[in-house]
């Protein structure tokens, strides 16, 4: 889970933007648009966390606490795990949904997919040193 401080405008009004991410309901939801009724907010937004992953919602600021994450208050966490095994399992999984420019012809994507899979079986990412 995220933990991060409020953003609000001076006078109140949260402050929320296409791209930023909010906590609703104790799930983290990447908004996709704010539309504005009568002073309510109605928040589109995109599942992130593992729950409400790709899950397309709308929410009310009138019916639910809508927490803005603040990203300068996010804190850096070492990772303990031997040979940085998330890290690394975290950056390849990354690295695999990466996508392929357009135009790029189909058996270039064919032999990058393969060389991926080789490269990866090759070097042993998945097990500890």
């Amino acid at each position: 889970m995220i933990e991060g401080s409020v953003c609000e405008h001076p006078e109140g009004e949260l402050a929320l933007a296409p791209g930023s991410l909010v906590i609703i309901r104790d799930e983290e939801w990447l908004v996709e648009s704010v539309d504005s009724t009568e002073g309510v907010k109605w928040v589109h937004v995109r599942g992130v966390s593992e729950l409400v992953k790709d899950t397309s919602a709308t929410f009310s600021s009138a019916l639910d606490t809508i927490t803005p994450f603040d990203p300068s208050q996010t804190k850096v966490v070492a990772d303990r795990s031997p040979g940085y095994r998330c890290s690394r399992l975290w950056l390849e999984a990354i690295y695999r949904k990466t996508a392929v420019p357009i135009g790029t012809d189909e058996k270039i994507i064919e032999l990058l997919i393969i060389y991926a899979d080789r490269h990866t079986l090759t070097r042993g990412a998945y097990e500890p040193k």
